[in-house]
């Protein structure tokens, strides 16, 4: 249709040009003259009528023609960035413990870890605590997430990074730390507590100590009729290493027949707010154990700085307490799920016996 109406077009400019031709001869030009020149004008018209059709007639340009990319005559394919046409890369994990300050490069641990790519474990992999560190086999350009699990001895960390033809990946981690106690007696003064281990008051005590009173370390707290429980307790950590792996929380366990809701402050007199980010594995376990009320710390023990929180808990009406109290200390972190195909955080695990990522610490009070 297209062609049709263009070769139509050109047929009626041939005819114009020949018309205006005769008329211009017949007024101006002898006959024979007239006829020559008419000759020539149609000779003309024809030829630019066939050659403009010709023209239109032609198929559409078509692509240049692409070199192979295989075979003989293969073109050599464009290798840009770090990996060029690499594609199996061995890179060396050095997984080193950043609250050690003595040196960048004082610690190295060995953490169990996992590998990760687009949201799939690929490798379950094991640190090597020193500085050759170790090789893993990895896509290069991919991005992975190398994910350190936390441990009684360890706590988790997690980097992501894309591989590259070699080269180091530094994972930063800390190792947990030991805690050690003293305790002041708020309804006495403040006077630091003895323990029943000891008869010095002054010494830091190990997790698991049971504090007595003021008096000596055999002689427990009396609370009295409708009294208060009301401690300080100061903890301390190690050098290198960190207690509050992604967070801190502080619990109380007590009869709840003889004290009302506790409180707990920081040194400067913040109420705690309850834990509100738990899992549900993460409250039925500590309630199991008998800790009904676990408050947030507002941040992890580093170092070796001591840090002090205040309990406060009420008698209740007409009730003397005497059944010990204990006061723990939880670390949430990171583990491998007991499906074996995804992480998770918390502060226990989803196995069947819901162990705690990280060991808990805690002091008792001896109450008469």
């Amino acid at each position: 249709m297209i062609i049709a109406g263009i070769n139509a077009l050109y047929l009626l400019l041939a005819a114009g040009i020949l018309s205006g031709v005769y008329a211009y001869s017949a007024k101006k030009m002898p006959s024979m003259s007239r006829a020559a020149l008419y000759g020539v004008a149609v000779l003309l018209s024809v030829g630019s009528v066939f050659m403009l059709v010709g023209t239109a007639d032609q198929a559409p340009a078509q692509a240049p023609i692409q070199a192979p990319t295989t075979g003989s005559g293969a073109a050599v394919l464009s290798t840009t960035g770090p990996c060029g046409s690499t594609l199996g890369s061995t890179m060396t994990v050095f997984t080193k413990n950043i609250a050690n300050k003595t040196g960048p490069d004082s610690e190295f641990v060995a953490p169990s870890m996992l590998l990760i790519r687009n949201g799939v474990i690929e490798q379950s992999l094991t640190g090597v605590a020193n500085s050759s560190g170790l090789a893993i086999s990895v896509t290069c350009g991919q991005t992975y997430t190398l994910v350190a699990l936390a441990s009684s001895t360890l706590n988790g960390a997690s980097k992501t990074f894309v591989a590259e033809p070699s080269g180091p990946v530094n994972l930063e981690l800390s190792s947990v730390a030991t805690l050690t106690f003293r305790a002041y007696d708020n309804q006495n003064n403040g006077d630091l507590m003895y323990d029943t281990a000891s008869d010095s008051r002054t010494s830091q005590k190990a997790s698991g100590a049971t504090f007595t009173g003021v008096v000596d370390n055999a002689t427990a707290t009396t609370i009295g009729l409708n009294g208060k429980f009301d401690v300080t307790i100061e903890v301390t950590g190690s050098n290198t290493a960190v207690f509050g792996d992604q967070s801190m929380y502080i619990g109380t366990k007590y009869t709840l027949l003889d004290f009302s809701t506790p409180v707990v402050k920081t040194e400067g007199g913040v109420d705690l707010p309850a834990a509100s980010t738990l899992t549900q594995n993460d409250v039925l376990k500590a309630t199991s154990d008998g800790y009904y009320n676990l408050y947030k710390a507002p941040a992890p023990i580093y170092g070796a700085s001591a840090v002090k929180y205040r309990v406060i808990m009420n008698a209740k009406d007409n009730t003397n307490p005497s059944n010990d109290v204990t006061v723990g200390f939880f670390s949430e972190g990171v583990y491998s799920s007991i499906d074996g195909k995804t992480y998770k955080s918390g502060v226990v695990k989803d196995d069947s016996s819901l162990s705690y990522v990280h060991t808990v610490a805690s002091v008792i009070f001896d109450l008469a």
